[in-house]
């Protein structure tokens, strides 16, 4: 099967699975506070405006001064990515997936973050607005850290990825959040988020088309919510 074919499926797969919309079907009292009241929050905050025209002011810039590497972008759409071993890079997000992060930062305080695959500078800039207290590291460098908040992107060879979701979950505590950004951006992201679903300690998991949440709280109820967002 060519790789655009399983693209196709596989996005398919995500459209006809998806619900929950607005929380509707969901019991756990958690999981309808995350998905009704932080994921799909349409509330204005102050430094979005702010930041979005530095996403234009920078994307203006770079037009001009750099020619566009190969799979990365910053217009707030996604590139398609060639199989699974795509080139590694930093991919930006969304401006509604960076307010998505942002919102998920300020609502549980994350103060430290853990990133494999690179954060774009707008995204970098919407958590650290969060909280002034906010750090970030690269991942596997500071075995010590213990990360609130772990970030992989999407945008790797489907084995590096692997290899970053496994230290990740290294690396995690049972009160850590951990971001996939870009579940369904290739049929070798989506075998990977698979795979991750499977580990014995995730608990709580939330599948969107552009991001994927895993909570490992062993106090949670044990779900898996399909958004179509």
């Amino acid at each position: 099967m060519s790789i655009v074919l399983q693209n196709s499926k596989h996005h398919l797969h995500y459209f006809f699975r998806a619900r929950h919309r607005r929380g509707h079907g969901v019991h756990s009292p958690f999981a309808y506070r995350l998905i009704a009241g932080i994921i799909e929050e349409e509330h204005p905050y102050y430094c979005y405006a702010e930041l979005e025209a530095r996403r234009a002011g920078l994307k203006a810039q770079r037009a001009v001064q750099e020619p566009k590497p190969e799979g990365f972008q910053c217009s707030g759409r996604e590139l398609p990515v060639s199989g699974s071993d795509a080139p590694t890079g930093k991919h930006c997000l969304t401006p509604a997936d960076a307010r998505l992060l942002f919102r998920l930062a300020n609502a549980f305080s994350y103060c430290i973050v853990m990133e494999w695959g690179g954060i774009d500078e707008i995204t970098r800039l919407y958590l650290q607005r969060a909280s002034s207290k906010l750090e970030i590291y690269q991942g596997g460098q500071e075995s010590a850290v213990l990360p609130e908040l772990l970030y992989c992107n999407a945008n790797l060879a489907e084995s590096a990825l692997s290899l970053a979701l496994e230290q990740a979950l290294s690396q995690k505590t049972t009160q850590s959040l951990l971001v996939l950004a870009g579940p369904h951006r290739s049929a070798g992201a989506y075998r990977c988020w698979q795979q991750l679903l499977t580990h014995p300690d995730v608990r709580l998991s939330v599948e969107m088309k552009r991001l994927g949440l895993v909570f490992f709280n062993p106090e949670l109820q044990k779900n898996h919510y399909i958004l179509r967002r």
